[in-house]
């Protein structure tokens, strides 16, 4: 049976198995990626809103031969928090926030309170994300 080595990026370092395994047929060692790449991605999460972590296997020859990459996302909402609008009438999603934070550089309260002023007007937003972040 053919020989595979699994490596696993974690967005910061790469680890390599130093135990090499055997699968009798590529649908198994997909299978057992797959698998895998959640399981050592739990003991990884960190608290970053973006993050991912790739497994690579590699024959014994060094080729790669299979990627699987896990992506995962989070985000905290405005929503039902203290000063928010509720889900009603709000202006404030969660996402319109962290999008206006990341794009812009400015503090999530910031966000907040542009959108709670200005509304969803996206092009608005941008300019006085823009023009606040420029002082």
């Amino acid at each position: 049976m053919p020989r595979y080595v699994f490596e696993i990026h974690n967005g910061e370092q790469l680890t390599r198995d130093e135990i090499s395994l055997d699968f009798a047929d590529e649908k198994t060692l997909r299978e057992a990626a797959i698998q895998l790449l959640p399981k050592v991605a739990l003991d990884e999460l960190s608290d970053v809103g973006e993050w991912a972590m790739a497994l690579t296997v590699r024959d014994m020859a060094g080729r790669q031969i299979f990627k699987a990459t896990l992506l995962f996302f989070s985000t905290w909402t405005t929503e039902g928090q203290p000063g928010s609008k509720g889900p009603q009438g709000a202006e404030s999603s969660g996402h319109d926030v962290d999008a206006l934070v990341r794009r812009h550089g400015i503090t999530t309260e910031q966000a907040v309170k542009l959108i709670e002023v200005i509304g969803d007007d996206q092009a608005k937003l941008d300019a006085a994300a823009q023009k606040l972040k420029n002082g």
